[in-house]
This record gives structure tokens, C-alpha cells and sequence, in this order.
């Protein structure tokens, strides 16, 4: 299946909620955080390998993934495009096997719910494609793990309305209390719930469980 040959640049033509099965399926075996586009009026999926120099600057706000954002991705493709990058298991079992792994302060379950957490670097991302045109709502910045899909919602006007962010406030303890009582999707709940107490007016976190 082409969808699943990553190193190689593709256009497929698949329901979104099908390429969203596919990605999830993906993430559940690689270890780098590829990134395809969905145009939603074409129901093209399109995922691009390129080189660094393709790659937008860092310095314009966008700081890693493999999703280093290609430039050819800096503009949506029309006016109903949506982001995805996979936030895959491999960078979990790397925490679990670092030698500097902290058994007692990251537990499988703790890093479940923080793959499906957006990374500070995802909050930038998402600011500087959401602004770019990529589709708003509950849906134009989207993260997918095998547990389920976290997507970002961005008003550009609305954030500079609402002013300095809240106090964030992600206590461990919290997390582990969440996740004892409601299991790893109480945890991501909770920790979404904190994400969007402190990002205030302009943003949404959201999270959709498979």
C-alpha cells in the first residue's frame, strides 16, 4: 500500500477518516513524526519527502519534526486542508529504553498521555499554519497516535484579544491521580483540560479517541 511506503512522496486519493485509520496504523510502528496534508475538497492525502534546504527556517517559528514544515506545505492547498503529523509508539519505547529513563516518574501510561499532548513546538507549528489558512475550526492542526486524534484549533484575532496566556498548570500528580481513577484517556482529558485553561481565547485543544 502506498500510504505506508514513507519514504517516498505521494498523492492518494482516501476518505479522511480512512487516512486516519492508515496514520494511526503507522504510528503505531515508526519512530519519526512524518506529516501529510488532507484536502478535504479533492480527498487528496498528500505526503512529501524533501530536503533540508526545502524545509521552512526554524527561525520562523516552526522547530522540528520531519515536520521540519516542507515549504511546499506552507500554504494549504485549498481552502478546506487540514495538517496531520503522528506522534509514533518508537518515541515512547525510546524514553522507556534511555538509560536515563526515570521508571518511577514516567510510566507507560504517563508517556501515552503525553504522545497525545501537543509539544510546545506543536503549539508554534499549528500557530504558524493555522495563520497561514490551513483550516480552522476544531481541525486544521492534527496529531495522531494509535489512541486517537488531538487537534488544535487557532483564531489568530481572537488570541491577541485574550492577551498573555493563563498559568499553566500540567501537575504530575493530578496526572497520575487521572490516570488511577479514569485510566490513560481520563489522563488526556485532564492534561487537555490544564492545556486549555492556560492557552485561553484563540486556542482549543481538543481530543477524539479511535
Amino acid at each position: 500500500e502506498m500510504f505506508f511506503d514513507l519514504e517516498k512522496s505521494y498523492f492518494i486519493k482516501a476518505s479522511k477518516s480512512q487516512g486516519e485509520r492508515w496514520l494511526a496504523e503507522i504510528a503505531k510502528a515508526a519512530s519519526t513524526e512524518y506529516v501529510w496534508i488532507y484536502d478535504e475538497d479533492t480527498s487528496l492525502w498528500h505526503h512529501l519527502i524533501t530536503e533540508k534546504e526545502d524545509l521552512i527556517d526554524p527561525k520562523e517559528g516552526v522547530v522540528r519534526h520531519k515536520l521540519l514544515i516542507p515549504l511546499a506545505f506552507r500554504n494549504p492547498p485549498g481552502k478546506n486542508a487540514f495538517h496531520y503529523h503522528i506522534h509514533p509508539n518508537g518515541s515512547q519505547e525510546a524514553l522507556l529504553n534511555h538509560p536515563d529513563f526515570k521508571a518511577d516518574e514516567y510510566t507507560p501510561q504517563v508517556l501515552q498521555v503525553r504522545a497525545q499532548l501537543p509539544s510546545a513546538e506543536d503549539i508554534e507549528s499549528a500557530a504558524h499554519l493555522l495563520g497561514g489558512g490551513y483550516k480552522s475550526g476544531y481541525s486544521g492542526f492534527k496529531i495522531v497516535t494509535t489512541l486517537g486524534i488531538t487537534s488544535i484549533e487557532y483564531n489568530f484575532t481572537e488570541a491577541i484579544k485574550a492577551g498573555a496566556l493563563g498559568t499553566m498548570n500540567l501537575s504530575y500528580e493530578d496526572l497520575l491521580e487521572a490516570i488511577k481513577s479514569e485510566g490513560v484517556l481520563g489522563g488526556i482529558k485532564d492534561q487537555i483540560e490544564r492545556w486549555n485553561s492556560y492557552l485561553k481565547g484563540g486556542w482549543k485543544i481538543s481530543f477524539e479517541p479511535f
